[in-house]
């Protein structure tokens, strides 16, 4: 069981059987995490008239997170490397509620830092998604059963996609790419591009949050309060529409 950062992890030298093990891992996760949501907001154009009801989205969120989820899980028990090198270290409940809330906090700023740049780079046309933003701002008012559902799907993508994005990619973008600047930087993109269906400039702001966490991440190894930053974040996002 490893204790260190995935920074310390990638120091050791791997063998060609060890990195193409790897590069296989990485792309199996890809195709089921990242690819599929990623071609959908490319092609997939919603408009108020084709957007299905609210509790058959958050329910197929629900459902795509835990579609994901498991076969992360399996790849990273099937490494023999241990939980902890992938982020999974014993909880410390006070320690990452507030490190998770501290980081929701900036991470709204860094977002909204992100969308003003993108804005200003792109023009106004890259902003919310108006259809995209409508049901945000309709999610809080709904009947009780529609917003625990939401709520439901919102952590439960929240843990999936660090799950993915920070523990998983990072980790093994660090070893193959002998360079956490580089892993970090590109697990970021992997996490913006497929929340352009909400915008080029939210994507941007998602970017900004991506850095965050990732820098964060790459340094302390800690998944457990990026969870709960991602989860805070999500649910501060759709309540503020």
């Amino acid at each position: 069981m490893s204790d260190l950062s995935p920074v310390e992890q990638s120091e050791a030298e791997p063998t060609r059987a060890v990195r193409s093990r790897w590069g296989v891992e990485v792309a199996v996760i890809l195709c089921v995490g990242v690819f599929p949501p990623l071609l959908s907001a490319l092609v997939s154009h919603p408009t108020e008239e084709t957007m299905p009801s609210a509790q058959h989205q958050w329910l197929a969120l629900l459902v795509r997170s835990f579609q994901v989820l498991a076969p992360t899980m399996y790849v990273i028990w099937r490494s023999r490397e241990g939980w902890s090198a992938f982020g999974w270290r014993r909880w410390r409940l006070s320690d990452d509620l507030i490190l998770g809330f501290v980081l929701a906090l900036v991470g709204l700023w860094c977002a909204r830092l992100g969308v003003m740049v993108g804005r200003s780079l792109l023009g106004a046309d890259a902003a919310y998604n108006p259809v995209i933003q409508n049901e945000f701002r309709q999610a809080f008012h709904v009947d009780g059963w529609t917003s625990a559902l939401m709520v439901a799907a919102l952590v439960a993508n929240s843990f999936a996609e660090e799950v993915v994005v920070r523990a998983f990619l990072i980790l093994r973008f660090t070893q193959l790419l002998r360079s956490p600047v580089k892993a970090v930087l590109l697990s970021s993109l992997l996490f913006a591009s497929y929340h352009v269906y909400q915008g080029l400039a939210p994507a941007c702001g998602v970017f900004a949050m991506g850095l965050l966490l990732g820098t964060v991440y790459a340094f302390q190894g800690r998944v457990a309060p990026l969870i709960v930053a991602h989860t805070l974040y999500n649910l501060a996002q759709s309540w503020k529409f």
